[in-house]
């Protein structure tokens, strides 16, 4: 089984947007890690560095064991620095990919464990003492959140090199059977502590992107139901408000002119009172559905201002065009109707067509379309009025 099949089996990544997503998240996480770690370790190497240099001055004055030491030092303060550049230059940035980001990561882990290791070794002239290289196990679990297949590959290796060099340097074999033998549970035990975080990060991803989902099909779903009419599911108030805004400005832009058409359905309420309610709101989803059936221009909008009137935007629709859809929009609802007495239910309908220049506010074309529709009603109903 490949890396790649693993993590999708273990952790279900297409569950939290992609094993990509995942990974560069996890590096950019890294990166804050990195940081921390680069400050405790060189702050400690600093100061065993200045008290070498106190005691002895110079590195040629040191007895050849404090020398190692001093270079040992050294070597992991220039491995801090370039963890540093690795944590500021390439993990967080999203111009590498994860798997150039995971390489980065274990050669700069690499780069810090073997000093540590080679401190280990030095110790056995010394303390005969195994702590610093367990500091590295620690860095190891704690810094990268590697996955676990490459955790585990990285520990085991390290052990390798560890025990290898224990066994030459330690005079003494069996302290050095021991320690090889001590340092084994602790690897393994290091190593399902990186295996958890790793799999804690995935689970607090993973509740993330379900929120973030839920926060998404909810403002979607508020914003169509905040944009819509309950009735008819056309556009409401709202809607058409915002629909004139974007018109208005596209005409003036293109100087193209802008339709408003002002739908009025004829005797709602006597129709309310004789048929029922039922019958009313009937009506007024076939009027949305004439203006839906009339509307198909991409650049068209239509909504219910509430009660039984309609509007209609549209741009760039020369007068006779918008003639043409009212005609149309008024014998669809004739039609498309017929109440319990045999009649066919009607709308009065105004509109004006503006030049780019002549486009007002949205309240005051509203004003002027609402003025004549009421002229429609005047001249008998079931009419279409233009200015």
């Amino acid at each position: 089984m490949n890396l790649n099949t693993y993590l999708d089996q273990m952790f279900l990544f297409s569950k939290i947007g992609g094993r990509s997503a995942f990974l560069d998240k996890m590096y950019v996480e890294t990166t804050k890690r990195g940081n921390i770690l680069v400050v405790t370790i060189s702050a400690i190497e600093l100061f065993f560095i200045a008290r070498l240099l106190v005691l002895y001055g110079l590195p040629q004055n040191m007895p050849v064991l404090e020398r190692h030491y001093f270079y040992a030092y050294c070597s992991l303060i220039l491995v801090m620095g370039l963890v540093w550049f690795a944590s500021a230059h390439i993990l967080g940035r999203p111009a590498y990919s994860y798997r150039f980001k995971r390489y980065a990561t274990l050669l700069v882990c690499q780069g810090t464990v073997l000093p540590l290791i080679y401190i280990s070794w030095l110790d056995q002239y010394t303390y005969g003492q195994v702590s610093v290289y367990f500091c590295a196990l620690i860095c190891v679990a704690l810094y990268p959140l590697l996955e676990p297949l490459w955790s585990f590959v990285f520990l085991m290796l390290n052990q390798i090199i560890f025990s290898a060099g224990i066994i030459v340097y330690q005079p003494d074999p069996l302290v050095a059977s021991a320690h090889i033998l001590n340092t084994i549970p602790f690897v393994i035990f290091m190593w399902l502590i990186s295996r958890q975080f790793f799999k804690n990060k995935i689970h607090e991803y993973e509740d993330a992107h379900t929120i973030k989902l839920q926060r998404d099909e909810l403002y979607q779903l508020y914003s169509e139901e905040s944009l819509s009419d309950d009735l008819t599911r056309i556009g409401n108030r709202r809607y058409l408000r915002k629909s004139f805004e974007t018109y208005r400005k596209n005409c003036i832009h293109s100087k193209l002119p802008l339709t408003m058409m002002f739908i009025d359905g004829d005797n709602l309420k006597s129709i309310n009172d004789k048929f029922g309610h039922n019958s009313g709101d009937s009506f007024l989803k076939v009027i949305a559905e004439a203006l839906e059936v009339h509307s198909k221009n991409p650049a068209t909008a239509i909504g219910r201002l509430g009660g039984d009137e309609f509007v209609l935007l549209s741009e760039g629709m020369t007068h006779e065009d918008a003639r043409k859809t009212g005609e149309e929009i008024r014998e669809y609802v004739v039609t498309h109707t017929c109440f319990e007495d045999g009649r066919s239910g009607s709308v009065s309908i105004g509109f004006i067509v503006l030049a780019h220049g002549e486009i007002l506010d949205f309240k005051s074309v509203l004003a002027q379309a609402d003025s004549l529709m009421y002229a429609a009603k005047q001249s008998g109903k079931n009419q279409v009025v233009s200015l």
